[in-house]
């Protein structure tokens, strides 16, 4: 599931309704609807809601509203922790002055209380006036903090000034905010800009071009980049990878592909490997795509390809015939990495097929549904016929959507931590990551890379206990 950041005040959409976020108290939320009904919720079930929307726009009457504020049981929870320690003294105080305990409670007595001045057997109004003397107010000052805790609770005796809930919005029009909005979602694929310059222009253009020239200007430039900065996740003047990752997120969280029993949903996805390889012929690095296949039931890693940068339609045909196809021992490798060593039928699998004989620990499995994305080399007739010859379903994954293969998305960045960054002529994953000497590091072919990652696959992936999957005849155990 994916996640998503809930603040007081944040506007979400649940059940076909818009509902602003009144506070949040550990497991719970409460939300405060459009129309003014307010319900808590668990979060998880909020998230987990298939009506849940995080991030939607406020209802224009919301931003107008100055005087609006969070419920008061919820912001408690949000409070400095001074303010609600300054809180609980003063409620101590009121206590100890109407009952004689702090606590309010005989049973939960301090070793010193009750103390003289405020000993049950007195009268209320005197033991009023020994608390007025010590805290240094007047004994009707108590009596409305007492009034204010009866209607209230701990709430009534918080400072609201230190319990206001900021609005840098407050004094924006609420056209500006719109605007805001509506230019960054158009300008999600634009190459970055300064948002004093270039923003704010286009920005301004846009409420001349809806209101009419001149009726809604922007304001200054420093409060314009504050509330950008506020409404908005993603700066434009953030990098543009990050603007177009941003902006393929899914707006609700997604399911995840279940499968029940290895073969039914085989993953298929290329990536470029972060390692360069070396070009003995030219003396120079080439670029490598990694191609996978990933059984969803088991995590097993089934097959894999390393190509120069891009991946042919054969290259996925021959991935297919390597996922029915016993991976064989390598000299060198130990025994411990033999099919035998799988805790499967062993000797009844070798009366069907002797290569296991030789073969290494990695299952073999035939697939029902193959999952893959939008790429040139999976729609290709040399794929289609391959998996109509085999009986094999093809599935695709929505364009631009890798959240509908997370747990293909997630092993490309367990490889990159456990295998990449471990070999020669490791290149980082983007610009920003990348060494001065990368290229000079590089010392691997090809061939040579694809002998060190199935050996990778098989002694240290294909061994290693997975937490996001449970056994069903063990409760509570990786798998």
């Amino acid at each position: 599931m994916s996640s998503h950041r809930l603040a007081v005040t944040d506007w979400i959409e649940f059940e076909e309704e818009r509902h602003q976020v009144a506070g949040l108290d550990g497991a719970t939320v409460r939300l405060r609807s459009e129309n003014g009904r307010v319900q808590t919720i668990m979060l998880s079930v909020l998230l987990a809601d298939s009506s849940f929307r995080a991030a939607v726009e406020p209802p224009p009457a919301a931003l107008m509203d100055a005087d609006a504020h969070p419920d008061p049981a919820g912001v408690l929870a949000s409070l400095d922790k001074a303010v609600k320690d300054a809180a609980l003294k003063l409620e101590a105080h009121l206590l100890e002055a109407m009952t004689g305990y702090r606590s309010g409670d005989p049973l939960s007595a301090a070793a010193d209380e009750p103390r003289p001045q405020y000993d049950p057997a007195l009268p209320q109004v005197v033991r009023l006036q020994a608390k007025a003397q010590e805290l240094g107010v007047t004994e009707r000052w108590l009596w409305k903090l007492w009034a204010r805790r009866a209607e209230n609770g701990l709430w009534g005796l918080v400072d609201k000034r230190k319990a206001r809930v900021p609005n840098p919005l407050r004094n924006l029009d609420p056209r500006v905010v719109q605007a805001i909005r509506d230019q960054a979602a158009a300008e999600r694929a634009d190459s970055s800009a300064t948002i004093g310059n270039r923003f704010y222009r286009r920005t301004q253009n846009r409420l001349d071009a809806d209101h009419g020239a001149g009726a809604v200007p922007l304001p200054s430039r420093d409060i314009f980049r504050r509330a950008v900065a506020h409404l908005l996740d993603i700066s434009p003047a953030a990098p543009a990878y990050q603007r177009s990752s941003a902006a393929n997120q899914p707006d609700r969280p997604f399911g995840n592909v279940i499968a029940t029993r290895p073969g039914e949903v085989v993953m298929l996805d290329t990536t470029p490997l972060d390692v360069l390889a070396y070009d003995p012929g030219t003396t120079s690095t080439i670029r490598v795509e990694l191609t996978i296949a990933l059984d969803v039931a088991t995590r097993s890693l089934l097959a894999w390809r390393l190509t120069p940068e891009g991946t042919k339609a054969i290259d996925i045909g021959l991935l297919l015939a390597d996922v029915m196809t016993p991976e064989m021992m390598r000299p060198g490798w130990s025994d411990a990495l033999r099919y035998q060593m799988l805790r499967v039928p062993y000797e009844r699998l070798l009366t069907v097929d002797e290569r296991l004989a030789e073969a290494a620990a990695r299952p073999v499995i035939y697939p029902e549904t193959l999952l893959y994305d939008h790429g040139k080399p999976y729609k290709s007739d040399v794929v289609w016929r391959a998996c109509t010859h085999w009986k094999i379903d093809l599935q695709d994954a929505r364009k631009l959507k890798p959240t509908d293969k997370p747990q293909v998305e997630r092993l490309f960045k367990t490889i990159r931590e456990q295998f990449a960054e471990h070999v020669a002529g490791y290149k980082g994953f983007n610009v920003a990551h990348r060494g001065r000497t990368a290229e000079e590091q590089a010392r691997w072919t090809i061939d040579e890379l694809t002998e060190f990652f199935a050996e990778y696959a098989i002694a240290v992936y294909q061994r290693k206990h997975h937490r996001g999957l449970r056994s069903r005849c063990l409760s509570g155990r990786d798998r």
